[in-house]
């Protein structure tokens, strides 16, 4: 079976099992198996590929639910764009309320599917079979904007599909509107704005993975998990971009936490108020050493006590606290808090 109708078929497959995955793991190993042939796998119709799943649950005596999830089993592939198009509205409706969108014309969602798995990682059962980019414009700098996901058939079980919304809301958040050049080391589009992804994803998906909300925000959580977890084997460029997120994640908890400590008389709750600063720093015209400094200085003035600190430091934090004040209550913009110092 050639790779894009075997990654349709698990697409459908996953969707079908998302609500049951859970609570039938019997079902997930043999389904993990099953997903893993699917080079070998010769079908005729798309029915043939269920039946043969059918045929290896009743070998297996797998739940009785998992049963009756295949037997609804129905085309998936058509759910991708309705999620899509969903999101989209919501990011570009986010970013409007507290910032602007500079994006032109429909954003368009490309398809793909890889043979290898795109995580390095151990997989666990029917995870790590879905990812996300967006790919270079390239000399078409006035095209359209793109957002890629890939699909790896072998691994593409439930929690890959269920954590497609957060991979989407990652791209359309962190990248698709960026006003900085895409680079994976950079820790405040990978790390900063990916918190705030993982945040606005878990406050949309009862409306936009209305099937399993509950599965689709654990998923999420572990593969955002997985993709800060560092290790001596991994490769250079993945070691590299989970460092950066760790950092920008935890930059944006210090300011954060910041923004409580130096609110206005009248607030806005801190986390809220870090989610409209974070959309419109991420529309600021910076470089990506800029971003760097931003977020290690951040770093540096918020997580260490005052008697870690040199005087210039503890006058620095002063500066920096004050122009998070200036900013909550109006008087200064996004932009001078990027470049406080």
């Amino acid at each position: 079976m050639d790779g894009l109708r075997a990654s349709m078929l698990h697409a459908s497959l996953a969707h079908a099992m998302t609500g049951v995955w859970v609570h039938c793991p019997v079902a997930q190993s043999v389904l993990h198996n099953e997903l893993g042939v699917w080079r070998t796998r010769i079908i005729d119709l798309d029915e043939d590929f269920y039946r043969q799943i059918a045929a290896r649950f009743e070998v297996m005596d797998v739940e009785r639910d998992a049963f009756e999830a295949l037997q609804a089993v129905g085309p998936a592939y058509k759910h991708l764009d309705q999620i899509f198009d969903k999101l989209c509205r919501l990011v570009h409706q986010r970013y409007a309320a507290v910032a602007d969108w500079g994006v032109q014309g429909r954003i368009e969602l490309m398809k793909s599917w890889v043979e290898n798995p795109p995580y390095p990682d151990q997989a666990p059962l029917g995870a790590l079979g879905s990812a996300a980019c967006v790919p270079s414009r390239g000399r078409q700098a006035d095209g359209p904007a793109r957002v890629k996901l890939l699909l790896a058939p072998s691994l593409l079980g439930p929690p890959s599909w269920a954590a497609i919304p957060f991979l989407l809301c990652h791209e359309l958040i962190c990248h698709v509107n960026q006003a900085a050049p895409m680079d994976s080391g950079d820790p405040f589009a990978e790390g900063w704005m990916d918190l705030i992804a993982q945040r606005l994803h878990n406050r949309w998906i009862d409306s936009v993975f209305p099937w399993a909300p509950t599965f689709a925000r654990r998923c999420a959580s572990e593969l955002s998990y997985i993709t800060t977890q560092r290790g001596q084997h991994l490769p250079y460029l993945h070691s590299t971009t989970r460092a950066t997120r760790m950092l920008g994640h935890h930059a944006a908890q210090l300011t954060e936490g910041a923004l409580r400590v130096t609110r206005p008389a009248r607030p806005m709750r801190s986390s809220r108020a870090l989610e409209h600063l974070s959309l419109q720093l991420n529309r600021v015209s910076a470089t990506v050493p800029q971003r760097w400094s931003f977020v290690v200085k951040i770093v540096r003035l918020l997580d260490r006590r005052p008697e870690q600190m040199r005087r210039s430091e503890l006058e620095q934090r002063t500066r920096l606290r004050a122009c998070l004040q200036q900013w909550a209550t109006g008087e200064i913009s996004a932009r001078e808090v990027l470049f406080f110092s």
